[in-house]
């Protein structure tokens, strides 16, 4: 049984468990991100070495960088929407009771969701016309898609990790939860 923070038991009912899936899906995509971080940190070693001992060079490591880094970002971010894990003035919202303070976190989840679904929708139709223009990037000519997948995936995903929070935070308001879940 999950419980609050406070030691109370968590609110049973489908959408706990839907938020405990998302959760779960968040951070199986925030490993992908970290695994691809530490495959670019790997070529770019095996260059480093190469380049000092034999003179070898990997071909478009700067293009594959940012292609990875990029899709570390974009896989990393719904596990911090899901975590609360953006930078927040709280000094202002200290003071507000427990309920309250979860209303108007849900408001916020909310307005995030809409803001990060809109950048799926609009990235998407983005995505759609580079790739019917055949786009590549110029040196070792990744097909533009591969650019597009894992930002589309991250923000369609973080639009879900916030109705998921905007969810967590209408039960604490309305449910009496006083905390988030263990």
């Amino acid at each position: 049984m999950d419980v609050i923070e406070d030691g109370g038991p968590a609110p049973a009912g489908p959408a706990p468990r839907l938020i405990r899936i998302a959760d779960g899906a968040c951070e199986v995509l925030a490993h992908a991100g970290m695994a691809l971080i530490s495959l670019f940190m790997i070529l770019q070693m095996i260059e480093i070495v190469g380049r000092k001992t034999t003179g070898f060079s990997i071909l478009g490591l700067s293009e594959m960088g940012q292609l990875l880094v990029m899709s570390c970002i974009c896989l990393v971010l719904p596990f911090v929407f899901m975590r609360d894990g953006h930078i927040a003035v709280e000094f202002v919202t200290d003071p507000l009771p427990p309920r309250a303070l979860a209303l108007l976190k849900s408001v916020i989840a909310l307005a995030s969701g809409l803001f990060v679904a809109a950048l799926a929708y609009y990235g998407y139709g983005q995505a759609l016309l580079q790739m019917a223009k055949g786009d590549y990037s110029p040196t070792i000519g990744i097909p533009i898609v591969w650019y597009w997948v894992p930002l589309l995936l991250g923000v369609s995903a973080s639009a879900a990790a916030c109705v998921a929070q905007t969810i967590r935070y209408l039960l604490m308001a309305f449910g009496g939860a006083k905390g988030r879940r263990a």
